[in-house]
């Protein structure tokens, strides 16, 4: 909040010559530099270069040359009031500052980033396009926040591209025109009643509303494995009780209300191959690729006791038996290594076999960007065929 600068007396009064920024050594440095090449403190042998800093001054030297007293020092502005501590690391506006004794004139200080017109933030890299759209829509009846926006806020599986998408998703309602700012993208919506819930004032669309609206935002095999993670629950082992955000039939039944709206029918199409069980995008993905060559038969959320312990594959293949776990980075730690090496030996133990899939296994584009068969599908086929074989011998 304070700052280096150059002044002059002159007309009885001062008059800025030069400003160099915040006080730091640096910047007093070039201050001293900046005086001594424009004569306002004399000649070499008369200029001071000591600076002395306090905290609420720094002077820069003085002398008196031939054309009178001319000073070099320091203007300093009133420090800034801190941000109370509830405000930090959040979405700031003229409407989060009406309970405090700070005025709208903080947000021109330099601790200060701003984030879009009106909405400004002390750590810029605490804030993500979710807290945007939830100042935005705060407190107003008329705004829902939906689509792609809705789905970060419920912690939905987006796709990489759409994980982090700075523009807002907001639906104005209630006949209202859909709103123009910059970086948002606004529509004009009606929702029936139980799709949107109410979150600290803010308007959001329910996971199941979420699921509909994104089956025109993003790819069929996208949109399965977003369902994936909001109907996901298990049985079994240590996520076993923990409740899935919606179900299967809560979809179906908000989709039957949407019968003749755009977009239902692919939503349709991408609920039919929804499963519950599946932990991340990439073990949806391993299996419809495996579905889409005519390997079928998956099952999900199961586990074989071994020695008072429980095997957790990703997928098991009904018929042979075989056991399919996608490896993700996380793998490669030592801690995790280790406790693969113990799986597997578990696996083989209780008479089953054991495919270990990698991300370049599910490449379905070549570097040319053609079309190939990605390497799991015949990896899946041998190892099937040999699984089946065992269990015959």
């Amino acid at each position: 909040s304070c700052e280096v600068a150059i002044l002059s007396a002159g007309a009885a009064k001062w008059q800025f010559r030069a400003v160099f920024g915040p006080i730091s050594s640096q910047n007093c440095h070039l201050a001293t530099k900046h005086a001594h090449h424009c004569h306002l403190a004399g000649g070499a042998e008369d200029l001071s270069t000591r600076v002395r800093l306090s905290t609420n001054r720094v002077f820069i030297g003085r002398a008196e040359p031939a054309c009178g007293p001319i000073f070099a020092k320091t203007f300093c502005m009133t420090p800034s009031k801190s941000i109370p501590p509830h405000l930090r690391r959040r979405v700031l506006t003229e409407r989060s500052l009406e309970n405090t004794d700070l005025t709208r004139f903080r947000f021109r200080a330099s601790d200060m980033t701003r984030l879009r017109p009106g909405m400004y933030t002390t750590d810029p890299d605490a804030v993500s396009s979710v807290d945007i759209a939830t100042e935005l829509a705060r407190g107003l009846d008329d705004v829902v926040v939906y689509g792609v926006s809705a789905a970060q806020w419920h912690g939905l599986r987006l796709p990489t591209r759409l994980l982090h998408a700075p523009r807002v998703h907001l639906a104005s309602t209630g006949g209202k025109d859909r709103i123009r700012r910059v970086m948002v993208k606004g529509a004009k919506a009606s929702f029936l009643p139980g799709e949107v819930a109410e979150y600290d004032g803010v308007r959001i669309t329910t996971p199941e509303r979420t699921f509909f609206d994104l089956a025109r935002m993003v790819s069929p095999m996208e949109l399965v494995a977003i369902g994936d993670g909001i109907v996901c629950s298990h049985r079994l082992g240590i996520y076993a009780g923990r409740p899935p955000m919606s179900t299967i039939p809560q979809i179906e039944a908000l989709l039957s209300a949407h019968r003749r709206a755009r977009g239902v029918a692919l939503a349709r199409r991408a609920l039919c191959r929804v499963r519950v069980g599946s932990d991340s995008v990439m073990e949806t993905r391993m299996r419809l690729i495996a579905e889409d060559y005519g390997i079928e038969g998956w099952d999900l959320d199961v586990a074989v006791e071994v020695d008072g312990r429980l095997v957790q594959p990703d997928l098991r293949h009904r018929r042979s038996g075989l056991f399919v776990q996608y490896e993700g980075a996380h793998h490669n730690e030592s801690s995790q290594v280790e406790r693969d090496i113990e799986r597997l030996r578990r696996t083989e133990g209780a008479g089953h076999r054991e495919l270990r899939i990698y991300a370049k296994d599910l490449v379905t584009v070549d570097r040319f960007g053609r079309n190939t068969t990605p390497r799991l599908i015949p990896l899946l086929r041998q190892a099937i065929d040999q699984a089946l074989r065992g269990r015959v011998g």
